[in-house]
C-alpha cells in the first residue's frame, strides 16, 4: 500500500508542478479572477455529487459552519487569488520555486504557534531557505535586468504572500481540528464552493472593466484546456491523490514531495512558455536546496 501512496504523492507533485506554467499560459486568454472563478465553478460541479453523497453539509454544520467558511476562505479564494495574480506578473519558474518553500516555513510557524519542536539544524535550514527565497524574489529579477523587473518582484512577492496565507490556514486548521488531515476531501469540496461564491462578484467586476470576451475565450481550445487542467487535475485529482498519500504515510514525509514540483515545472515551462532558468536563479536555488537538505536531515534524525 505504501508504494501506491508514494505514487499518489508523486502524481500530486507532478500535477501541481505543471500547474504554474499552465496558469501563466492560460492567463494570456483569461484574466486572473475570471480564470480562478471558472476553475472553482467547474471543480465544484465535479465534487458536488461526492459532497452530497457523503452528507458533507451536515458534517460542516457539525464542525461549525462559520469557522469552516472562514478556513475555506483562507485556503482557496484568498490564497489562490494571490497565486494567480502573482503568476500574472512573474515567470512560472520563479513562482513555482517560491511556492514550493511553504512546507519549510510551516515548520517555523508550527514552532511559534503550536509549540512544536524545531532543532537548531532545522532553524539553520529555515534561515538558509529564507535567504535563497529572498534572493529569487528581489535580487534575481534585478540581476536579469529585464523591462519587467518591478513586475517580477511584485509577482514573486504576491506568491510568497500566498505561502504565508496558506501557513495561517494550516495552523488554524490544526488548532481547530486537533491535527486532523488538512486535505480531507469533504473539506476541500466545501472550500471549492465557498471560493466560487466569494469570487463570482469579483469576476463580474473584472469582466466588466477588462472587457473580457468570455464566450470567445472559452471557445479557444488553448484557454479551455488550461481551464480544464486546473479544474479537474489540479483542483480534484491532485488533492485526492495527496489526501490518499497523506493517509498512508507520515505527514512529515509528504513535504519532501512538494520539493519535487520544480522538476516537473521545468519542462512544462519550456514547452508552454519557452521559459528557461536564468543563471541568476542558481544562487537562490542552491541555497533553497541546501536549506531543504538541512531541514529534512534534521527532521529524519529526530
Amino acid at each position: 500500500m505504501k508504494h501506491k501512496a508514494l505514487a499518489a504523492l508523486i502524481l500530486a507533485a507532478a500535477i501541481w508542478g505543471v500547474a504554474g506554467p499552465v496558469i501563466k499560459f492560460t492567463l494570456s486568454y483569461l484574466p486572473p479572477f475570471t480564470f480562478l472563478t471558472l476553475r472553482m465553478f467547474l471543480a465544484s460541479l465535479i465534487v458536488m455529487p461526492y459532497f452530497i453523497k457523503k452528507r458533507g453539509l451536515a458534517n460542516i454544520k457539525k464542525e461549525g459552519f462559520t469557522k469552516m467558511v472562514s478556513l475555506s476562505f483562507l485556503a482557496q479564494p484568498l490564497c489562490l487569488s494571490l497565486v494567480f495574480l502573482g503568476f500574472a506578473y512573474t515567470s512560472s519558474l520563479e513562482g513555482t520555486v517560491i511556492g514550493t518553500t511553504s512546507p519549510i516555513f510551516l515548520v517555523l510557524a508550527g514552532a511559534l504557534f503550536l509549540k512544536e519542536t524545531v532543532t537548531k539544524k532545522e532553524q539553520v535550514g529555515i534561515a538558509v531557505t529564507l535567504l535563497g527565497t529572498l534572493l529569487i524574489i528581489f535580487v534575481e529579477p534585478v540581476l536579469k535586468n529585464t523591462p519587467f523587473t518591478l513586475a517580477n518582484i511584485k509577482g514573486n512577492g504576491l506568491i510568497f504572500l500566498s505561502n504565508l496565507v496558506w501557513i495561517v490556514y494550516v495552523i488554524l486548521e490544526k488548532k481547530r481540528f486537533k491535527g486532523r488531515r488538512v486535505y480531507h476531501p469533504k473539506g476541500m469540496a466545501f472550500s471549492f464552493m465557498v471560493a466560487f461564491v466569494v469570487l463570482l462578484p469579483v469576476a463580474f467586476l473584472e469582466m466588466h472593466f477588462v472587457k473580457v470576451d468570455l464566450v470567445g475565450q472559452l471557445l479557444n481550445v488553448k484557454a479551455l484546456l488550461g481551464l480544464l487542467y486546473m479544474s479537474l487535475f489540479s483542483s480534484v485529482v491532485a488533492y485526492l491523490a495527496f489526501d490518499f498519500g497523506l493517509s498512508q504515510v507520515e505527514a512529515s514525509e509528504t513535504s519532501v514531495f512538494s520539493y519535487l514540483q520544480p522538476l516537473f515545472t521545468l519542462p512544462a515551462a519550456y514547452l508552454l512558455l519557452a521559459e528557461i532558468p536564468s543563471v541568476f536563479m542558481l544562487p537562490g536555488l542552491t541555497l533553497i536546496g541546501i536549506g531543504f537538505w538541512l531541514s529534512e536531515k534534521a527532521s529524519s534524525q529526530q
